[in-house]
């Protein structure tokens, strides 16, 4: 944490919310909250390198679908497949159902809506995707109880977060989905703030 200073929050949301593993950094519980704006700022570096497996795949004569096959591979090496483990978690504690078989189907249909979207478009589609979903994450810790299982373990959960801050990191989401989409993008980051409450009520998480 010393040697680090402002950039401490910074590594603890990488080690958190994608692949990278800092040796030597220990995720404290207690620190987690101050990785909140860092754990959704990442979303757009995870979408990037989808968006860049992508294009090199298309500039090596790949297809539009097999890019987006790899986009969304890249997207979940690169996120340590964070959203598709808990999922997987989900579907296992909450329905019987098996995690392998939901963690497959949610990414099908990830590849299916990326395909429908122009080649041209993938870099703001991934980018902004990935942005809202940690957002929608960081919204439902400060309306729920957040529950930190393993402070170790990768995952969205930071734990108490402030109003300041999840309103800091929501004026910043919403402006980026205007500016690449207009009053779709708007209406995109509303639905996804709502369909994470309602999943949230599900779960109970």
């Amino acid at each position: 944490m010393r040697r680090l200073g402002p950039l401490y929050p910074a590594m603890l949301a990488v080690r958190r919310t994608t692949i990278v593993r800092a040796p030597g950094l220990g995720a404290i519980a207690d620190d987690l909250a101050r990785s909140a704006p860092w754990m959704v700022a990442l979303g757009a570096l995870t979408g990037f390198v989808g968006y860049a497996g992508a294009w090199l795949a298309a500039r090596w004569g790949a297809s539009p679908l097999l890019a987006a096959g790899l986009a969304l591979a890249g997207i979940l090496i690169a996120g340590g497949a964070v959203v598709e483990s808990e999922a997987a978690r989900w579907a296992e504690r909450r329905a019987g159902k098996s995690g392998a078989v939901v963690a497959a189907t949610t990414a099908l249909v990830r590849f299916a809506a990326l395909a429908q979207v122009p080649a041209g478009r993938w870099l703001s589609a991934l980018v902004m995707s990935e942005l809202i979903a940690r957002w929608a994450a960081l919204l439902l810790q400060r309306l729920g109880d957040p529950i930190l299982d393993d402070a170790d373990r990768p995952g969205f959960a930071v734990g108490e977060v402030s109003w300041g801050v999840v309103g800091a990191v929501s004026l910043g989401v919403i402006a980026i989905a205007a500016a690449l989409y207009g009053g779709a993008g708007v209406a995109a980051v509303a639905v996804a703030g709502a369909a994470a409450f309602a999943l949230g009520l599900e779960a109970q998480r």
